[in-house]
C-alpha cells in the first residue's frame, strides 16, 4: 500500500509455526511477541493453560522465515514473574531479540489488579544495578525500529553480554504527551486513549452513509481531543477503563 513504511504485528506466537513463512512473504516486517515468563508452569498459569513450547516453536519458525530483532513484551507482575527478569534477559539475548519490560496497567481485570502486584520500571533498573548489571540510557534514535512508548537502555550483564532493553513506564512516567498510538475497536470505535475515549463509532457512521471526508473529520476530532493524561490511578478500583477488556480495545 502506498505510504505504508512499517508493518508490524503483536502476537502470542502460538500460530507462528504454521503461518510465519507466509506472513513474511506477504510483507510483514516486524513481530512483537507477548511472553511474560520463560518458565513453562508459570506460563501455563499466566495464560490460563497456554503452552510455552508452542511459543518457542513459533519464535523458531519466525526466525527461520526471516524475521529479525523480534521484540518480546513482558508485563511485570510482582509474585508472578518479577524474579524472572534475568532469565528473560538471557532468553532475549540468546535469540537476538529485544526485551521490553512493561509496567502492569489496570485494564480489563480489575479484580486481579492490586498495588501490591505493581512494579515500577525504575525499581527494576535499580535492582539490576544492585545485582551487577550496568544499565545505561541510549538515545531514542539508536533504539529499535518502530518507535513507540518504550525508553531504551543498554544493559550489560555481570558476564559481559550486551543488549538493548526497552522499559515501558506507562504508569510511573506516562508518555501521554508524545503518544502516537490509536486503536480501532472490534465494534468500530476509535479508541484514542486506553483509559478514555471510544465515543466515535466509525462503523455506525459508515452504515449511515458517511463520506470519507466525514469519517476523516471524525478521526481528526477524536485524536485532537485526546485527554492530556490517562486516568489509571484516578480511582481505587484501578482506573476508569478497568472493566474494558483488551480484546475489546484492540491489543
Amino acid at each position: 500500500m502506498p505510504g505504508v513504511q512499517d508493518l508490524a504485528m503483536t502476537t502470542n506466537a502460538t500460530q507462528l509455526r504454521e503461518h510465519a513463512e507466509a506472513l513474511f512473504a506477504a510483507g510483514l516486517q516486524r513481530l512483537n511477541v507477548s511472553i511474560d515468563t520463560v518458565d513453562p508452569a508459570r506460563f501455563s498459569d499466566v495464560t490460563r493453560g497456554g503452552s510455552l513450547d508452542e511459543v518457542l516453536d513459533g519464535l523458531d519458525a519466525a526466525t527461520a522465515a526471516g524475521f529479525r530483532r523480534i521484540k518480546l513484551n513482558a508485563v511485570l507482575v510482582r509474585g508472578t514473574n518479577h524474579d524472572q527478569i534475568p532469565e528473560l534477559l538471557q532468553f532475549a539475548y540468546e535469540r537476538d531479540a529485544v526485551l521490553r519490560l512493561i509496567e502492569y496497567m489496570p485494564i480489563g481485570v480489575d479484580q486481579y489488579w492490586q498495588e501490591s502486584r505493581f512494579i515500577p520500571v525504575d525499581s527494576v533498573r535499580q535492582d539490576l544495578a544492585a545485582s551487577g548489571y550496568t544499565v545505561t540510557p541510549i538515545d531514542r534514535a539508536d533504539g529499535p525500529v518502530g518507535g513507540g512508548p518504550a525508553e531504551y537502555w543498554q544493559v550489560v550483564s555481570p558476564s559481559g553480554t550486551r543488549q538493548i532493553v526497552g522499559f515501558v513506564a506507562a504508569l510511573t512516567h506516562n508518555f501521554c504527551a508524545s503518544c502516537n498510538r490509536v486503536r480501532l475497536t472490534a465494534d468500530g470505535r476509535v479508541r484514542e486513549c486506553l483509559s478514555e475515549g471510544g465515543k466515535s463509532s466509525l462503523r455506525d457512521q459508515m452504515r449511515a452513509g458517511a463520506s470519507d471526508a466525514e469519517l476523516s473529520a471524525m478521526i481528526h476530532t477524536a485524536l485532537y481531543g485526546k485527554v492530556d493524561g490517562h486516568g489509571f490511578r484516578a480511582a481505587p478500583s484501578g482506573g476508569r477503563s478497568a472493566f474494558v477488556p483488551m480484546s475489546a480495545l484492540g491489543g
